[in-house]
C-alpha cells in the first residue's frame, strides 16, 4: 500500500541537535531541500491591513468568525492562534488557507469567557497561540466534532474551564477570564524561553519536550514559516513547562533521538480522516493510541502539521466537561 503524503514527508525529516532551556527542550526537523512558502502569514496579512477579520453579525457568534482575504496571495492561518478584539477574544480551531481575495467562516473557540461587548471593529494579532495543554484538548475535541457532525467545533466550556483551572494553578485573576491575562501574568519567565530558541537552516519544524517527555510537535513546508511562527509556538509550550518546572532539578532532561523517531513514526502510522478545508485544500485528522494530530495538506504538498501525544483518559468528548455557568453563557451566545 503507498504510504500517505503525510507519512512520506515524516520519513524524508533530518532530527537536528537539541537546544534547551529549563525544563523545555527543543528538537529541529530539518529537510534536504528548502523552498519558500507560497502564502502570507496571518500576522503578516494584519499587520499590513492585508486580511480583514471580524464577527459574522452585529450580534456574533462565539464559534464563528469572518476573514476576507484582501490581496491576491494566499493567507494561511494556523491552528491555535489567538486573534484580539471585537466582542471577545478568540482562536483558531484549524489550520486553514484562504486563497487570493476570498471570503470565508471560520471556526474559532473564545478565551475569554468574562467578555460580550465590542472593544473594535476587527480583530488584530494577539501575538501568541493557545497554550499547548488546551491546544492538544481542543485538536482531539475538534476531530470529534468532524467525525460527529462535519463541523469544526471545539468543546467550549471545556476550553473556558481549563483557562480557569490554569489562572488557579499560578494565582492568577482576570476580570474578564482572558488567556492574554495568564500569559501577561508570565511575560518575564516566557522571554527567557523564547530567547533561548532560535530557527537554523532547512529547520521545518520542531518536536517539543517538557521534563524530557515529548509534548508535540509542529511542522511546516518552508523554513520560512516555521521561522515565522517559532516564537508563539515556544511560548505556548513555554507557559505550561513553567508550571511543570521542579524548583530542585531547574534543567531539562533531553531526549534520545531514537524516541523522537519514535515518534513521528507513530505519527505517521496513525490514523487519518480526511475532510474538505474549511479554506483552500483537505484537513487531515489524526488519531493514535497516544496522538491527536491536524494537518492541511493543498495542491500535493503537506503545507502544516501539529500533533501532540496524549493519553486516552485526556480525550475530552464534546459537551462532557462544560462546567454549568460556560454551558448557560455559551448557549446564550450561540444563539
Amino acid at each position: 500500500m503507498q504510504n500517505s503524503l503525510i507519512e512520506q514527508h515524516l520519513g524524508q525529516l533530518t532530527v537536528g541537535g537539541a537546544q534547551w532551556t529549563h525544563n523545555l527542550s527543543v528538537y529541529p526537523l530539518l529537510v534536504d531541500e528548502e523552498s519558500l512558502p507560497g502564502y502570507l502569514t496571518l500576522d503578516q496579512a494584519l499587520n499590513d491591513k492585508q486580511a480583514r477579520i471580524t464577527e459574522v453579525s452585529e450580534g456574533g457568534l462565539v464559534p464563528e468568525l469572518a476573514f476576507e482575504n484582501l490581496t491576491d496571495q494566499p493567507i494561511l492561518l494556523l491552528d491555535g492562534e489567538e486573534l484580539v478584539g471585537a466582542k471577545q477574544n478568540r482562536v483558531l480551531n484549524v489550520t486553514l488557507l484562504a486563497l487570493g481575495g476570498s471570503k470565508l467562516v471560520i471556526p474559532v473557540s473564545c478565551v475569554e469567557m468574562g467578555r460580550w461587548s465590542h472593544t473594535s471593529d476587527e480583530f488584530s494579532s494577539g501575538g501568541r497561540a493557545l497554550y499547548s495543554r488546551a491546544r492538544a484538548g481542543k485538536m482531539a475535541q475538534v476531530s470529534e466534532s468532524l467525525r460527529r457532525s462535519g463541523s469544526r467545533q471545539s468543546d467550549q466550556g471545556a476550553i473556558w474551564d481549563d483557562i480557569a483551572s490554569k489562572m488557579n494553578e499560578r494565582g492568577e485573576s482576570s476580570s474578564t477570564q482572558a488567556m492574554a491575562d495568564i500569559y501577561e501574568g508570565a511575560e518575564g519567565k516566557l522571554s527567557d524561553y523564547e530567547q533561548a530558541f532560535r530557527p537554523i537552516p532547512k529547520q521545518v519544524g520542531a518536536v517539543f519536550a517538557i521534563n524530557g517527555q515529548i509534548a508535540g510537535m509542529e511542522l511546516f513546508d518552508a523554513p520560512a514559516a516555521l521561522a515565522a511562527y517559532l516564537p508563539k509556538l515556544v511560548k505556548s509550550y513555554a507557559l505550561d513547562a513553567i508550571d511543570a518546572i521542579d524548583a530542585q532539578h531547574d534543567v531539562s532532561l533531553l531526549v534520545e533521538a531514537e524516541s523522537i523517531r519514535q515518534f513521528l513514526k507513530q505519527l505517521g502510522a496513525a490514523t487519518q480522516e480526511r475532510y474538505p478545508a474549511s479554506g483552500a485544500g483537505e484537513d487531515v485528522r489524526m488519531e493514535g493510541e497516544v496522538i491527536t494530530g491536524g494537518a492541511l495538506e493543498h495542491g500535493g504538498k503537506l503545507v502544516h502539521l501539529a500533533a501532540y501525544r496524549t493519553s486516552p483518559k485526556n480525550r475530552a468528548n464534546i459537551g462532557e466537561h462544560v462546567s454549568p455557568m460556560a454551558r448557560s453563557s455559551y448557549r446564550r451566545r450561540l444563539h
